[in-house]
């Protein structure tokens, strides 16, 4: 009866909030799902933003039945089941998304042992045990992110920078809600909780519009050095054409001289002909007149 007094009463105030992260999670979603689809170029992080974002707006869309108190016990159990599968996959993705597009090496042997324990805690929350393993794991995994962002520091560089930021608002703010907690308060502000729901989504989406402006980019450099290396070649082409119209040039006078180096060698050949014909004919005749005389 308790619960069903604060669900009675919490509810009206968090229908707002739990409407706005689905509506923004699910539209993510959506837009993930349709750049995966149109860019084959990015098609690894985008799937994998793809499947993020749908964890992150199944597990909102189990919100509204977790409030309703006229849902059934077995309806209850269920949602409450897929919310904390979500909770645990949105944890491994966020996991799996960080490494992949901060460029962090994962061994072969250590991708072998996430997948061991991804089906490990899916089995554990189904178990019934899932607070407390995601908890852990949530723990576990924000020192690990921390460990990634201070190796990759020094090499982080454009877009990635988005996703850099999203996860450091999301630690702040998870630090901001933890506070009271520890202090033994029991007030959870819904504001500081959508901004640590968002804080990462929304990097996402900065990170996919600066990497679509380094591809846009990229393409541009690319086009502008083919122009440039067709411009090298017209220019080659240019210079080839005058030399050979230059040779073109100096063959042709060549060959109009010719024939009259032929003419003239022609006739000194016909010239050496007569002359050596009229040698042989006036010794011939001197001779004949030479015989008689003598």
């Amino acid at each position: 009866p308790q619960y069903d007094f604060d669900m009675l009463r919490n509810s009206p105030k968090t229908l707002f909030y739990r409407s706005v992260w689905l509506s923004v999670t699910l539209l993510l979603s959506l837009l993930f799902w349709l750049l995966f689809l149109l860019n084959p170029g990015e098609r690894k992080t985008l799937l994998l933003i793809a499947i993020y974002s749908s964890f992150s707006a199944l597990s909102n869309l189990t919100r509204f039945f977790l409030t309703d108190t006229g849902i059934s016990f077995v309806a209850w159990d269920v949602n409450s089941l897929l919310q904390a599968l979500c909770s645990w996959l949105l944890i491994v993705s966020t996991f799996v998304l960080t490494t992949t597009i901060l460029n962090f090496k994962v061994s072969q042997n250590f991708r072998r042992f996430l997948i061991v324990y991804i089906f490990f805690g899916a089995i554990t929350v189904l178990l019934g045990f899932g607070g407390l393993f995601t908890a852990i794991n949530v723990i576990i995994e924000l020192f690990v992110i921390i460990f990634i962002l201070i190796s990759r520091w020094k090499k982080l560089k454009g877009a990635q920078w988005a996703i850099v930021w999203g996860l450091l608002l999301s630690i702040l703010f998870a630090t901001s809600m933890m506070i009271p907690i520890l202090l033994h308060r029991d007030h959870r502000s819904f504001f500081l909780l959508t901004c640590f729901y968002f804080s990462f989504p929304l990097s996402l989406v900065v990170y996919v519009s600066l990497r679509f402006r380094e591809i846009i980019r990229e393409v541009q450099e690319n086009a502008r050095q083919v122009v440039q290396m067709i411009e090298e070649k017209k220019e080659q082409a240019v210079k080839q054409q005058k030399i050979l119209e230059e040779e073109v040039v100096r063959q042709t006078s060549e060959l109009r001289t010719t024939p009259n180096n032929l003419k003239s060698t022609q006739s000194q050949l016909i010239q050496s002909e007569k002359m050596a014909s009229l040698g042989e004919l006036t010794a011939g005749i001197a001779h004949e007149i030479q015989n008689p005389l003598n």
